[in-house]
């Protein structure tokens, strides 16, 4: 098999195929090894279907944060939060105005 994208060849993952053989599939993961193809080739061997159990890996938990503004406790994904949705909108469009008067004065 070909990359649609650079023209390499396309390995399959020995282990991801180990990984679905578990749950009782067929296939696994090819990819290119320049990173830009991951194609997941999966049939159930039994022929019914069935999904996959997520393993957990690739996804971020919900952590609590203090808002710095308005002092609320807030739930984010992110690492670096400091604001709320509507504290950062806020100070978004206090940001925007204050670069317009600056822009005003720096034009006349």
């Amino acid at each position: 098999m070909i990359c649609d994208k650079c023209h390499g060849e396309l390995f399959a993952d020995r282990e991801a195929g180990a990984y679905v053989a578990q749950y009782g599939y067929l296939g696994g993961r090819v990819h290119c090894m320049a990173g830009c193809t991951s194609i997941w080739l999966l049939k159930r061997a039994d022929g019914s279907e069935r999904v996959i159990p997520r393993d957990g890996r690739g996804q971020r938990h919900k952590h609590k944060f203090r808002c710095v503004d308005c002092r609320q406790v807030q739930l984010t994904r992110s690492y670096n939060t400091k604001r709320c949705k509507g504290c950062n909108v806020i100070l978004h469009r206090k940001r925007a105005a204050a670069a317009q008067r600056r822009y005003a004065r720096r034009i006349a």
